[in-house]
């Protein structure tokens, strides 16, 4: 099937293949002497929450978080060039942190969730549609325009400028957009909390932050 890698003869010394199909990880740490992650390198690594890849990282090659179906959350460094074909390929709802300041061209694969086969009676062959991911992604201030001209990136139906921080205020759980100063409530830190005030801007890192909204279901269940 798609995205399914041929199973290799050996392992081999340049990264390939390295921990594909490693089902109990669950933490994983990149040096910053990294420069380059292999093909299919941690390929079906289904329980792996989140993928924070360093600065300094220049490649990533073909399939090499594919299937890796548990990521909620991918940070790509400013010193990214190339990004290979499926890399993220069954990526669901996710939240993608781009640091790359000038976007490259990508494939339509990289951060695709599914893909759909349909026959075409014109050519008589069957068509392949890719699914884009419903994530989010997160670009540099006043790059939004950018990304979104550049194909492969475009798919995302939500491109937000600044940074992703999570902090707590009062009891209240916000993410907060470093560079946008724009914040949304997502929870509340203690359930028991009966008397609830959601203020109009919050503190966060010596700079103010303005509470433009309260996500979906953050506040359920007060009773």
């Amino acid at each position: 099937g798609l995205g399914i890698p041929a199973e290799p003869l050996f392992r081999s010394r340049d990264g390939n293949y390295a921990f594909q199909n490693n089902y109990y990880m669950k933490l994983l740490t990149m040096p910053t002497s990294l420069r380059s992650i292999g093909k299919n390198a941690f390929y079906n690594c289904y329980n792996l929450p989140e993928v924070l890849i360093p600065e300094g990282v220049e490649k990533i090659d073909e399939g090499a978080f594919n299937s890796c179906s548990s990521l909620k959350k991918v940070e790509l460094p400013s010193t990214l060039k190339s990004i290979g074909d499926l890399v993220f390929y069954s990526l669901n709802v996710a939240t993608v942190v781009s640091r790359i300041q000038t976007p490259f061209e990508i494939s339509g694969t990289v951060f695709a969730s599914s893909y759909e086969t349909k026959y075409n009676s014109d050519t008589q062959k069957y068509d392949t549609t890719f699914v884009a991911s419903k994530g989010i992604l997160y670009v540099p201030v006043s790059k939004k325009s950018a990304y979104r001209a550049i194909s492969g990136w475009n798919v995302f139906a939500d491109i937000i400028e600044g940074e992703p921080k999570e902090t707590t205020v009062d009891g209240l759980n916000y993410l907060c957009v470093v560079g946008a100063g724009t914040a949304t409530v997502t929870g509340r830190a203690d359930n028991t909390m009966r008397n609830i005030s959601i203020p109009s801007t919050i503190l966060y890192d010596g700079s103010t932050y303005n509470v433009k909204a309260v996500a979906e279901q953050a506040l359920a269940s007060c009773s």
